[in-house]
């Protein structure tokens, strides 16, 4: 018997072409993804893969089963929607792709009431880049995504994707404490996401719109990371409203920018899955969580002001 998580590996290592493409994808460890194909060749009875240069490459065995594994996966996952569809409880799992701002923001709330009213419902969550959880999305790999999306870089908008803005989330200037800075000085050493991401651009546009190219000294995903620099005094950065949420940092100066710019806090799920109770439940408690409180934690004037 072939064992359905272990061909959802196979098909997504089919699209990633990578054991650490794929472990990041459906969130498991590289190892974890390597062992377990290992094992689905034993019950397939074949190799399914072999190395070509720093990646894999499917055999024809392998390829045939991935080309059916995703009939499999659809079929599994519609019949799984459609019983949780007869009964007006919400159980089952829900798959939920976020990131994390957002995971911090929301997670602990939702969880906690799922865990109190909804003991039936299992809510798994991987952190993916927004376009990592919109292909998730239409492979089915994930039910939900919480996505961002900042100014001036929209987001694919995939036919078999439903969306809706839960929040726009305003974006400050930042600067460690103390310091006057009016709008994104040249002078300074920047903490950024790292290039290619959305932040990253809309960062480096910013800069550019104030007639310079930042002088990136230090570079992370983690807005904790970018916290923590600005409040030593290392360097300047642009922080969200949701990576002060409950924070209490007297280090950092904000300052509202031109324009009020804002990024988009949207929620994203499958059509498929827009009936399903239990879905329908953990993207309403979702929605809720971000909608209230606030996001501002109360910047100071605006540029320009």
């Amino acid at each position: 018997m072939l064992e359905p998580r272990r061909l959802r590996m196979l098909s997504q290592l089919r699209r990633s072409g990578t054991m650490a493409s794929a472990a990041r994808a459906l969130g498991y460890s590289p190892t974890s993804i390597s062992q377990q194909l290992a094992l689905l060749e034993k019950e397939a009875g074949s190799t399914l893969f072999v190395a070509a240069g720093r990646g894999v490459r499917l055999t024809p065995a392998g390829v045939l089963l991935a080309e059916r594994a995703d009939a499999i996966l659809d079929a599994l996952d519609a019949a799984a929607r459609e019983v949780r569809r007869i009964g007006e409880t919400p159980v089952g799992r829900v798959r939920l792709s976020t990131f994390q701002t957002a995971a911090l923001t929301a997670l602990p709330d939702v969880a906690g009431v799922l865990r109190r009213h909804y003991p039936g419902v299992r809510l798994d969550v991987v952190h993916l880049e927004p376009r990592e959880a919109l292909d998730a999305l239409a492979r089915h790999a994930v039910d939900l995504a919480l996505l961002e999306e900042y100014p001036g870089t929209p987001l694919p908008k995939p036919r078999s994707v439903l969306r809706r803005v839960v929040a726009l989330d305003p974006l400050y200037l930042a600067t460690p404490s103390g310091e006057s800075a009016r709008r994104p000085e040249p002078e300074a050493r920047w903490v950024l996401e790292p290039r290619g991401t959305a932040a990253r651009r809309w960062a480096d546009a910013t800069c550019r719109a104030s007639g310079f190219e930042p002088d990136v000294q230090f570079e992370s995903h983690d807005m904790t990371v970018h916290r923590a620099v600005i409040g030593a005094g290392l360097a300047h950065g642009f922080l969200p409203g949701l990576a002060l949420r409950a924070v209490d940092d007297d280090r950092i100066t904000l300052t509202t920018m031109s324009g009020d710019p804002a990024r988009s806090i949207i929620l994203a799920s499958d059509r498929a899955s827009a009936g399903d109770v239990a879905c329908t439940t953990v993207g309403r408690l979702l929605g809720e969580m971000f909608t209230s409180p606030s996001t501002d934690p109360g910047a100071g004037p605006a540029v320009g002001e």
